[in-house]
């Protein structure tokens, strides 16, 4: 049987050219995205091939909706590609899209939001902003991730999969983090290998500054390649020095 993947935020750049490249290859994919519009470069694809579910990442209801839609749409999910992306898409001060990778689907208002908590120092941030960033990019991650090892731990081997890939991604050098990026995204470090186990094989992606094709086409490659033999790794990709494993 046909493998079935399910990706989320495929309506940003990233996530869009992570799905183009596994409909390329022929995989049946779950699209979640924050807009219930379809994406326009699959609109014409088949049901049987491609499934677009809404996904609001502040919400456990929605991340168990989004696993039972694939469920019961395909059967099955085999695999899943999470995008890990916090301040995605902005200017550091400024508030405007770079063009490499924007979360659409998210409110002007919030984008704002995001961008302010990641310009200003530690203190300077509003509590409202503290609660936003959380809620949005370690929550909802959060709560996809403990549905698909639910099922995978309820008995519904068969029709679930265990392997899960954490992608991270950030436009600046890890030295010029601000504090909640540095706990969002190396956060999920530690996370991803305490997590790993009999229940769940999850492995993660790191990146910095790289070009959103390039990146895309290194997670694809390796996820199809290697990440099978692993389980609690990082794949990190760096534009000059290419592939390396960081160790558990």
């Amino acid at each position: 049987m046909e493998k079935v993947v399910l990706i989320t935020d495929a309506d940003t750049p990233l996530g869009y050219e992570i799905a183009r490249k596994y409909i390329a290859s022929g995989i049946r994919l779950i699209a979640a995205a924050g807009s219930d519009e379809k994406i326009e470069s699959f609109s014409s694809m088949d049901s049987e091939r491609y499934l677009q579910v809404k996904w609001s990442r502040r919400s456990p209801i929605s991340a168990r909706n989004v696993i039972l839609a694939g469920l019961n749409h395909f059967k099955r999910i085999d695999d899943a590609v999470i995008l890990q992306t916090p301040y995605a898409g902005l200017y550091r001060g400024s508030g405007k899209e770079t063009g490499k990778i924007s979360a659409s689907g998210v409110s002007p208002e919030d984008t704002v939001r995001t961008a302010g908590a990641g310009r200003r120092r530690f203190c300077d941030i509003q509590f409202a902003d503290i609660e936003y960033v959380l809620d949005t990019w370690v929550k909802g991650n959060l709560f996809l991730i403990k549905e698909l090892t639910r099922y995978r731990t309820g008995g519904k081997e068969k029709e679930m999969g265990s392997g899960i890939a954490l992608v991270q991604y950030s436009e600046v050098n890890v030295s010029d983090f601000t504090p909640l990026e540095a706990l969002i995204l190396n956060g999920f470090e530690s996370f991803i290998k305490t997590v790993s186990g009999a229940d769940v094989r999850i492995n993660g992606f790191s990146s910095a500054k790289a070009l959103i094709a390039e990146y895309a086409d290194f997670i694809f490659k390796t996820l199809q390649e290697k990440s099978a033999r692993y389980n609690g790794r990082i794949f990190r990709f760096q534009t000059r020095q290419g592939l390396f494993i960081k160790k558990r």
